[in-house]
């Protein structure tokens, strides 16, 4: 008997493992694309990458029967989860906020304001990137990087 719940207590810990990778992997893509942006780095090839990574997960997910996309969020709430976390990195835990204060980022002791019309560094992405979708980018419209697929 404790054979047989413990089987169903790891097929369960698996299925909830699965449905959530999915989240995590395109939150950790998201970060990873607004940090490239926020320290400068050419956000159109970072975007382009991380896009890959998850388009080949949504595909290797699909492959074994699991849709996750289904239950997925709109990309805007993984921008805005990963702009929060920048946000609350630079300010530190002392940020009750919970609304991001792009005006108003603090780098190095120093408040940097956004009112000038430079675009701020945690802004959104650009138009051109805005039409993307990372969540339902497909491997076919992205130039695939080099790596080897452990699948394949």
């Amino acid at each position: 008997m404790k054979a047989s719940r413990r089987a169903i207590c790891f097929l369960n810990m698996n299925t909830l493992v699965m449905s959530l990778f999915p989240w995590q992997l395109i939150l950790d893509m998201h970060f990873t694309v607004e940090i490239a942006r926020f320290a400068g780095y050419p956000s159109r090839h970072v975007h382009q990458i991380a896009s890959a990574i998850i388009a080949r997960a949504i595909r290797i997910f699909s492959a074994r029967g699991i849709d996750p996309q289904s239950a997925l969020p709109e990309d805007e709430w993984f921008v805005e989860t990963a702009k929060g976390a920048i946000n609350k990195l630079l300010l530190g835990d002392s940020s009750d906020t919970s609304e991001i204060d792009e005006d108003h980022i603090m780098i190095h002791d120093e408040i940097i304001s956004g009112s000038d019309d430079s675009p701020s560094p945690l802004s959104s992405l650009d138009e051109e990137e805005d039409t993307e979708s990372f969540a339902s980018a497909q491997t076919g419209d992205l130039d695939s990087p080099n790596f080897t697929d452990p699948e394949t």
